[in-house]
This record gives structure tokens, sequence and C-alpha cells, in this order.
């Protein structure tokens, strides 16, 4: 049948129907959009909250910073010795804020240990060329009882690091490692030398400096706070202050790093090679 042909009117009439139809499917969407939209946004914000509480909560918090200096570093240093075959560190309470630090006892008698003592810098390239050097073997003594060792971290080379005072925040970590675990301190020390920055550069964050420590393998949440929070900044600039300012560890051209003593007797000759600070050694003992 053929089908019936619509007035102008009729046409008219549909075409409205029509339009009307399709006002009211978009006024359906568009109150649809306004409720889901605002819906959608705050869920997207409840997540992200709750991913950025969770990431605070399991960050150790940075302590807070401490006006008195490091335990186990009550004569500015950490005084290590052997036994059974480890090196361990001596125990001992922090200085006290305004206290001096105090003298390290040193057996003077005949066959007592060689007292070594080193100043160094974390920083401090040429600490590093002494430490490749010689590390092994001093360590050995150490290890065998045969010397006793006392490394006192001073900040001198924060001018070589732009303006991030890595200097500072690095020797901050040796006071922080000797806190909390001092008997992993020389094994963290390696690994600041063996990772250390050139200078002209910034130097580590505070994050690259508790990334080394753990690759070193000591993770430990105090030593990550302590880091963040440089805890012991104070004592770091207080004893710098007392090492550069000492007269007898003076050089040619004033303080610097590394100063290295051997039984009382100041080594002055930085070489690569071993044999000439052990000549020295054998020579002051």
């Amino acid at each position: 049948m053929p089908e019936e042909r619509l007035t102008k009117n009729q046409r008219r009439e549909q075409a409205r129907e029509l339009a009307r139809k399709e006002r009211e499917k978009a006024q359906r969407r568009d109150r649809l959009r306004k409720i889901l939209i605002p819906v959608v946004v705050v869920v997207v914000l409840l997540a992200a909250a709750g991913i950025t509480t969770a990431v605070i909560v399991n960050q150790p918090k940075p302590a807070p910073v401490s006006a008195n200096g490091p335990k186990n570093m009550i004569g500015d240093g950490i005084v290590l010795t052997g036994k059974g075959g480890k090196i361990v560190a001596t125990r001992s309470a922090g200085i006290k804020k305004g206290d001096s630090p105090s003298p390290i006892p040193t057996d003077t008698s005949a066959g007592a240990p060689i007292h070594i003592t080193t100043y160094v810098d974390w920083a401090c390239p040429v600490c590093k060329t002494f430490e490749e050097a010689n590390s092994s073997y001093i360590s050995g003594l150490v290890k065998s009882g045969k010397a006793v060792l006392q490394v006192m971290p001073v900040a001198i080379v924060d001018r070589s690091y732009q303006t991030s005072r890595y200097s500072s925040r690095a020797n901050n970590a040796a006071a922080c490692v000797a806190n909390y675990d001092p008997d992993d301190f020389l094994t963290v020390q390696k690994a600041f030398y063996d990772n250390q920055p050139q200078e002209g550069s910034t130097g580590l964050t505070d994050t690259q400096i508790v990334n080394l420590v753990k690759k070193a393998g000591l993770d430990d949440g105090k030593v990550t706070s302590c880091i963040n929070g440089e805890s012991f900044k104070k004592w770091v600039s207080a004893a710098t202050t007392r090492a550069t300012n000492d007269p007898t560890l003076q050089g040619a051209q004033g303080f610097g790093t590394p100063t290295v003593f051997v039984n009382g007797k100041q080594y002055t000759t930085i070489t690569e090679d071993n044999a000439t600070f052990k000549a020295f050694v054998e020579s002051a003992s």
C-alpha cells in the first residue's frame, strides 16, 4: 500500500516533536554530566589524598636538630678498635651543648697499639686519595689489634660544591652513622669516597645520601631521619671550628684535610701509594 502522504502542517508538527525529544535527551545528558563529574573528581581527589597520606606516613620523619654531639664521638671523633678480627666502635656519650671534647686516652707503653688519628672530610678529594691508598692497610692494623683508629669528621669544602653545603651534609651523615650504627662507620665512609661527586657540582642531595648509605648495607630508619633532618648540623659546625682553629693542627697553609697523626706525629705526605705511609707508621711506632 502506498505510504500516506503528510500534509505540510503534519510534517511541521512531526519535525517539532522530533526536535522536542532531542532537546529532552540533551537536557537529561547535561543533568547526568553535572552529577557524575563532581563525583568522579571527588573520587580521584580522595584517591590521590589517600596515596599522598600513605607516602607521608611511610616516610620517616626528619629527626630534630640536636644541640648535642653524636653518641660515640665524645672526643669529636669515633674510636675504632679490633675485636675478634672485626672493627668495632668504642661507645661513649655525645658532647653536651657548650662542652669541649674529651681527650681520648692513649697507651704509650711499649707494645701498645699504634694510635692513628685522621681528620677527614667525606667530600674532600685528597681525603679520598689518602683513603684509597691506605684504608685497607689501616683496617688490617686495627682488626689485628695492632692499631687504634680515631676518625674526626670535619666539613671544610662546602665552597667546592656550589651552594648545596654538600660537605656539611656529608659529614652530618657521618655523625648520624656514628650515633646509631657506629660499627658500620668505615663501610659507609668507603661508600662515600667511592661515590664522591665532582668538585664544582652540587654534590649529592639528601635523598641520594640516604640511598648511598642504604646501598652500603645500612638501612636504618633512624639514620635516614637523622640525615633528612640534618640532626647534627650544629655539631658539624662546632667540630669543624674546633679543628680549624686548633694551632696544633695547622700545616704550612693552615688546616687542611686529611690531617693525619700516628702516635702524635703528623704525616704530611699524601701519595697515591701505601708505601710512604706504611714507612711512616713503622717509624712512628
